[in-house]
């Protein structure tokens, strides 16, 4: 009490203020931004030199919630497991993909990815973007808020694609699908470049086994014989059927230019953290 009586003189301590909010941009702003990101999106797989990389998938399984294995309730943390860790050999030349599969589980293999049990991903190089922001999808964009992605101060917007207008294929194998989807686009403020694409199919129908499917794909600048150029980082991809959840990790490593005798390391690459995809509040 007596080495702190002098405190009082002080005045009552006053919270620091919180920051003004940054306002959205106006309707003619952010008309002008998605024109500028329909421009590098449709023209995105022809500015790519050609290139190699180590993807690297984790698959995961869980029990669905509710379902014949689920001992959790709706909202909780599925309980996932680690089915099995696949590493690809990932080229693209003259604009196109090809996925070799190198090692399951750290060991060699001669399999076919495209024929593997379970979920598969393919397309991860701009064919999101593209069915997106092509004039023909009709695709519905409205703004909805500011995050920083990455250091990157980045206007995010909500979107929104008919059934009639998809072209995203959704399958179990025996039957494909092609649903409405909705998500959000995050564009670098300075840039005008996509920084991340998030979808989610909706309305599916009540007969298909999928119940939900979701993606995540997150881009970041990597080196290319000197340039740097903005490709896929980390992505995430989800399906739930009645019983099971799914879940694969995809992380995009080692990038460089193509060439007929371009090898991969037979090391799969540590996880990259999730704080490097983490959204964090704005900043200006």
């Amino acid at each position: 009490r007596d080495k702190s009586q002098d405190l009082q003189a002080a005045g009552p301590i006053v919270p620091d203020a919180k920051p003004k909010p940054i306002p959205p941009p106006s309707s003619e702003e952010q008309a002008a931004i998605l024109d500028d990101v329909r421009d590098y999106a449709l023209n995105y797989s022809k500015t790519l030199p050609d290139y190699i990389c180590t993807q690297v998938q984790r698959r995961y399984i869980a029990p669905s919630p509710g379902g014949k294995y689920g001992q959790y309730a709706h909202g909780s943390d599925p309980s996932w497991q680690l089915q099995d860790t696949l590493t690809i050999r990932l080229s693209y030349f003259n604009q196109k993909e090809d996925y070799k599969l190198v090692l399951v589980n750290n060991t060699l293999t001669q399999g076919d990815y495209t024929r593997l049990s379970g979920a598969v991903n393919t397309g991860d190089f701009g064919t999101m973007l593209r069915q997106i922001f092509e004039p023909a999808t009709e695709t519905h964009f409205d703004w909805d808020h500011w995050a920083t992605m990455r250091g990157h101060l980045s206007y995010v917007f909500s979107y929104e694609v008919s059934q009639e207008r998809s072209k995203w294929h959704v399958s179990d194998r025996e039957t494909d699908i092609i649903p409405a989807y909705r998500g959000l686009v995050y564009v670098d403020k300075q840039t005008h470049q996509v920084l991340r694409v998030t979808m989610a199919a909706f309305g599916m129908p009540a007969s298909f086994p999928v119940r939900t499917a979701e993606d995540v794909l997150d881009y970041d600048y990597q080196d290319l014989g000197g340039h740097q150029y903005l490709l896929p980082f980390k992505g995430e991809a989800r399906m739930s059927s009645a019983d099971v959840l799914s879940k694969n990790d995809n992380e995009f490593h080692l990038y460089h230019k193509y060439s007929a005798d371009s090898q991969i390391s037979f090391d799969t690459p540590a996880p990259i953290p999730d704080d490097q995809t983490k959204e964090q509040p704005p900043s200006k």
